[in-house]
């Protein structure tokens, strides 16, 4: 558990940055074009956009664990959850090749080839 508590600080710095520069953006964009994105968008929908998005997540970390299984990989449930979320973090890379970060913490928390897991992160 203490390897978890090593990621803290970089997690909360990613949030943190993140947020700024998302704040920063909307500073110096046009905020009345960026309102009225906002106001053109029906509100009845809007439920239904912000639980679609969780639920995709639910379905994939669904997946994930089911071809982990297949593969013979078994992790605790904690640290697995801390892996595919890591990975979430770097879906914005070109072909989602920041994905293959969660191989090798596989590799560093389970020991699991990379050779093994990154056929996983791609069919996932």
């Amino acid at each position: 558990m203490k390897r978890l508590a090593n990621y803290r600080r970089p997690l909360l710095g990613g949030i943190l940055l993140g947020t700024m520069i998302s704040f920063a953006v909307l500073v110096f964009a046009d905020i009345r074009a960026v309102a009225s994105v906002f106001r053109s968008i029906d509100s009845a929908y809007l439920p239904l956009i912000l639980a679609l998005a969780p639920l995709n997540y639910l379905l994939r970390f669904v997946k994930w664990n089911y071809f982990l299984r297949l593969s013979g990989i078994n992790p605790q449930p904690r640290i697995n959850r801390y892996i595919f979320m890591s990975g979430l973090s770097m879906t914005i890379t070109p072909g989602k090749v920041g994905e293959l970060l969660k191989c090798f913490l596989l590799k560093e928390h389970v020991g699991a080839p990379v050779s093994v897991t990154s056929s996983i992160v791609m069919a996932e």
